[in-house]
């Protein structure tokens, strides 16, 4: 397509030949191939005309190295800052700065290109594997997810592009949130279809079409577009922000505000990009409203394949205030978490986050559907929430810790009981403390409960009884570990509150577990895992725990102590109950469950069945009952009442201490797996 450009490219791979017949002696390493490469792609761009550089970065070892292999980045000079690009700029920098400006290059490299020089292509070894279009496990992509699971944090993507250049052949990867898939490597029985070698033209005309990939082609998400730190959108954020009704919100807010923003008012330099979202409209959701986000506070995901889940503060341009954004790719089989949300708000729920806006992204589906690897299609799903709050660890005391779970506890049970939906996900990220002021003007913290994306409405119950739990491990209840096929039931969220409590007395309270002790106790209890049957199943000494009902730890005995000591004896004694309800023979049936079992007689109705809900509460509608009620009548946990209770009397007893917690002993415990 491009002779004269062939040729330059053929001499400079020439160099890089790994034919002992014509090896000179240039490449002794991944390193010594990037010069090379990187001046055959930057001639090819510049002749063409292209405003993308690419610059060669060396492969940085370690562990936990977020560079594992040499590799070229190609930046587009247009909208990138130069110092990003231009390696002269790190010269006599100081450390922190240079480290901010190799931060700052996750948030614009274009595309990345992996250079392989001990490793040949593991599709040339496998002609087997080599099936077009076909999609592959995760493990056989090697480094190359650290690469794309870390633009995928850092950026607006709902895809990524990723070459892999091998001693003589290459090949195209692209990810998304579901899967990654190989180019082509064979051309019938030509082994030659990607050998830059014998035919140079292939690469060089893939990296003259490069700059010709519009925005949204090389994977960029429409829905999000960056701002320049002029633009009126970021103007009218930065006069909020100067204003009084910034410096009247609470001191965390403007914590988190100063971080996702970047320090808005006197950005580093570079700044880090801000961009403003559209997010669908919860009434109307064609339309949309429009919000300033810039890094998330959600830790990264690192791993390209799942959720992505990304929460950010932002700025609503529309009222002028902060909100929490949640982005995220929820399975297709899913509930919307906004339609939760529209449910709860419709029942008049109290203590659960208020939906602003929400929806899924339309269009926004990643490639493959098809069940290999268990990967799963997945459809972008945003929502912007009112309240943004501190974690559940922010908590002042252990009266404070009840009456925060509490709360959220009511909310859990107004949803069960008035809208009909199960949370399916209680832990202590999915609680929040939000700030309001009583009638007196005073501060007071109320717990909120959040992150509803795995909840389910009452006729799915059963639903996910298919082997795969849902839910954080550590919290999810002894009977869900030890039979992940059992449908998911109230008393598993009510459980998941009581380990909750558990884990925030080891952490925060003074008890008679010493660092090695306690590391013991934690994997034991909440992380250890094995099979049973044809399952993974886990925390055996959980369950034995709640069977007897143990906590398994005491608090020291001091006065502070006292009230949280006996929440946790009385709640760990209403969960014995449960467990000596409950016919563990029975629930042997969810081991070595035969494939299709699984997948046919544990399954639930539809994802659209709670859109009969309404008709479901008439007054002719028969009561709905657990799928396990037989097995559990006249247990504690079968509503929410008797926990709820002994919280609010524990509440209110006297001899709470203002100040009763200590550091986090779980930084000294010494886990050993």
């Amino acid at each position: 397509m491009f002779p004269a450009l062939t040729e330059l490219a053929k001499e400079s791979f020439n160099k890089m030949s790994f034919d002992d017949e014509i090896h000179a002696g240039y490449v002794r390493s991944a390193d010594d191939m990037l010069p090379y490469l990187c001046t055959t792609i930057n001639v090819v761009q510049r002749l063409l005309g292209s405003s993308t550089i690419t610059i060669p970065v060396a492969a940085k070892p370690g562990p936990k190295s977020s560079i594992p292999k040499a590799a070229l980045w190609t930046f587009d000079e247009s909208d990138t800052p130069e110092q990003v690009y231009s390696p002269s700029h790190l010269a006599g920098m100081s450390p922190e700065k240079a480290a901010h400006i190799e931060a700052c290059r996750w948030h614009f490299v274009k595309l990345i290109t992996v250079v392989e020089y001990d490793d040949a292509d593991p599709l040339d070894a496998n002609p087997d594997a080599q099936t077009r279009g076909r999609e592959y496990n995760i493990a056989q992509a090697r480094p190359t997810e650290t690469f794309v699971g870390k633009i995928l944090d850092s950026q607006p993507r709902n895809f990524v592009f990723i070459i892999r250049i091998y001693r003589n052949t290459f090949h195209i990867q692209r990810w998304d949130r579901g899967s990654m898939i190989f180019s082509d490597v064979t051309d019938s029985d030509d082994r030659t279809a990607l050998n830059y070698q014998k035919d140079p033209s292939m690469l060089v005309e893939f990296f003259s079409r490069l700059p010709l990939l519009s925005k949204e082609g090389a994977g960029y998400d429409p829905t999000i577009q960056p701002l320049r730190p002029f633009d009126n959108e970021v103007t009218l954020m930065k006069t909020m922000i100067r204003s009084y009704r910034f410096d009247d919100l609470p001191a965390y807010i403007r914590d988190l505000v100063k971080f996702s923003m970047q320090d808005v008012l006197d950005p580093p330099s570079p700044p880090l990009p801000l961009y403003k979202v559209a997010v669908p409209r919860k009434d109307k959701p064609r339309k949309k409203r429009y919000f300033i986000v810039g890094r998330p506070i959600s830790p990264p995901n690192y791993l390209p394949i799942g959720d992505g889940t990304k929460i950010f503060v932002a700025f609503d341009l529309e009222r002028l205030d902060f909100v929490q954004l949640k982005d995220y790719w929820r399975p297709l089989t899913s509930n919307a978490e906004s339609d939760i949300y529209k449910q709860l708000a419709k029942r008049k729920v109290p203590n659960v986050a208020t939906l602003r806006h929400g929806g899924d992204i339309s269009g926004h589906i990643t490639l493959n559907g098809r069940p290999l690897n268990d990967f799963r299609q997945l459809v972008h799903h945003r929502l912007v929430l009112s309240e943004i709050g501190e974690q559940l660890n922010c908590y002042q005391n252990g009266q404070s810790l009840c009456r925060i779970v509490h709360d959220a506890m009511i909310g859990h049970q107004r949803a069960w009981e008035d809208a009909h939906v199960l949370h399916c996900n209680i832990s202590d990220d999915n609680i929040i403390i939000v700030l309001g002021k009583d009638s007196k003007g005073k501060e007071t913290p109320r717990g909120v409960l959040i992150n509803w994306e795995l909840a389910m409405f009452r006729p799915q119950l059963g639903a996910k009884a298919n082997g795969n739990r849902t839910g954080s491990w550590q919290h999810n209840s002894a009977l869900r570990l030890q039979y992940p096929a059992k449908p998911h039931e109230l008393a598993d969220d009510l459980e998941s509150f009581v380990h909750i409590i558990n884990l925030s007395a080891l952490q925060f309270h003074k008890h008679n577990l010493d660092p090695e002790e306690l590391g013991d106790h934690l994997y034991l209890n909440y992380l250890n895992w094995g099979t049973r049957g044809n399952v993974i199943a886990g925390c055996d000494a959980k369950i034995e725990s709640v069977k007897e009902g143990d906590p398994g730890f005491e608090l020291q005995d001091i006065p502070e102590n006292v009230n949280l000591s006996a929440i946790i004896k009385k709640l760990m004694e209403l969960c014995q109950e449960h467990y000596n309800s409950v016919d563990h023979d029975f629930l042997e049936r969810y081991l070595d469950l035969p494939e299709e079992f699984v997948k046919k007689t544990l399954r639930g109705p539809s994802a659209t069945d709670h859109d009969n809900d309404d008709k479901a509460e008439s007054s002719n509608a028969k009561p709905w009952s657990s799928p396990l009620s037989s097995l559990v009548k006249g247990s504690p946990l079968s509503t929410h009442t008797k926990m709820i209770n002994a919280l609010k009397e524990v509440i209110g007893r006297p001899g709470w201490a203002k100040i009763d917690t200590v550091s986090d002993q779980f930084v000294a415990a010494q886990v050993d797996e």
